[in-house]
């Protein structure tokens, strides 16, 4: 499994098992350090770390079963472009997971000027469900399925069965 924008491995520390082999990236090595001190301490098999941008994953195609991007997908800079080089490192019909933010029904980002601030302020999008399923669409996936609560989005989506995601440039 393919653990992206990981942290410490929040995450993937509690997937990771005998059986369940995790690799995590992350921009940030201080957090990458952390999880390798963690799965340590923890005593987790099978979790592996590395420095890398979404946009230019150091994997080969079609590699993971399946995909995690909790709490980062709304700070990528293109949505899409994260999305087709997730898509491009995993095997045809894989699935994806993701938690994010939507503006709901409840919570703060239900307020546009909430979230028009946060754009500029800190590079929060908030993703509305329809968009959200066109970004999708848009980088190879199927299969949206959502949930919503206040202002959380978490969603699973598979990857088109056959498809080869290339991205600009490789």
């Amino acid at each position: 499994m393919l653990d992206v924008a990981c942290g410490p491995g929040t995450y993937g520390r509690r997937i990771a098992s005998p059986s369940k082999e995790v690799f995590g990236i992350d921009v940030s090595i201080g957090m990458l350090r952390q999880g390798t001190a963690y799965t340590a301490k923890e005593g987790i098999p099978n979790v592996h770390f590395a420095r890398a941008r979404v946009e230019a994953l150091p994997f080969e195609d079609g590699l993971f079963d399946a995909a995690l991007c909790c709490g980062s997908l709304h700070l990528f800079a293109d949505t899409v472009i994260a999305l087709r080089e997730i898509a491009r490192v995993m095997k045809p019909a894989a699935i994806l997971s993701v938690f994010t933010f939507t503006p709901g029904r409840g919570g703060v980002l239900k307020f546009r000027r909430v979230r028009e601030w946060s754009l500029k302020k800190h590079g929060l999008h908030v993703f509305e469900l329809s968009e959200m399923e066109q970004l999708l669409a848009a980088s190879g996936f199927q299969d949206f399925h959502s949930e919503v609560c206040g202002s959380i989005l978490t969603f699973s989506a598979r990857k088109q069965a056959g498809l080869t995601t290339k991205v600009c440039g490789s």
